[in-house]
């Protein structure tokens, strides 16, 4: 029996993924296919489900895809602190996420990026995360690295990393990621309470419409992101 569980897992199974919207008329474009033991840490069956409810439409605005990445020193912010050309979902202070810039300990220039969380804020199952979406146009039939500078102070089992998606189309709002070219996942851990310089390299298809980039915190805590950089390896 484990014999064949283990084949079963061993093998790329299309997997369903549907988000907080789930369109009948399209129910393919909602299977992606996954090696289930390196995208997850733990499957669990559930025999029904109810339909989700939204609670606020505003959190489910398109986000933009930018022709270059910009403010990538996150010296410039707007009055609520997000700094400019950065995407932010909104419906992360639900999950007790505080988002924004600071000019506390920054790794270079006036300001860094930082993501908080406190334990009692901890609710659902959501990231927090900070990340922008770019067109891959430039990039694309080359191999990319990503480099940023970050450091971390978790509480608890909270964790935090760099992540770098490749995507083959632009992204229609927060839950509707299309399945990944190429997605790092939780690999480049941040783990040092210091500024640490951290990279991840990456093949741009020429099927590639957009890369996306940022810093995610998982759990509770805190994590600062500055300096970042996505450039050619061949130039």
């Amino acid at each position: 029996m484990y014999k064949r569980q283990a084949e079963w897992f061993a093998e790329i199974r299309p997997t369903r993924s549907s988000g907080a919207g789930y369109d009948p008329a399209a129910a393919d474009t909602y299977v992606w296919k996954y090696l289930l033991p390196e995208a997850f840490d733990a499957l669990a069956f559930v025999d029904q489900t109810t339909p989700t409810r939204m609670v606020d439409p505003s959190n489910y605005v398109r986000v933009p895809t930018m022709p270059a990445a910009a403010n990538l020193n996150f010296e410039t912010a707007g009055d609520d602190g997000v700094p400019e050309g950065w995407n932010v979902w909104t419906k992360l202070t639900r999950f007790g996420f505080k988002i924004g810039t600071t000019t506390d300990r920054p790794y270079r220039g006036d300001r860094a990026a930082v993501i908080r969380r406190d334990p009692v804020d901890e609710l659902g199952e959501a990231s927090g995360n900070i990340a922008q979406y770019i067109d891959a146009a430039p990039y694309r039939g080359t191999r990319v690295i990503l480099r940023a500078a970050a450091r971390t102070e978790p509480i608890g089992a909270g964790i935090s990393f760099l992540r770098l998606r490749v995507l083959p189309e632009s992204i229609a709002d927060a839950h509707e990621d299309p399945p990944a070219l190429y997605d790092s996942l939780d690999a480049c851990r941040v783990e040092s309470a210091e500024w640490q310089v951290y990279e991840i390299e990456a093949d741009i298809p020429e099927s590639a419409s957009s890369i996306s980039f940022g810093l995610f915190l998982a759990g509770s805590g805190a994590a600062w992101l500055d300096d970042v950089s996505l450039k050619r390896m061949d130039g």
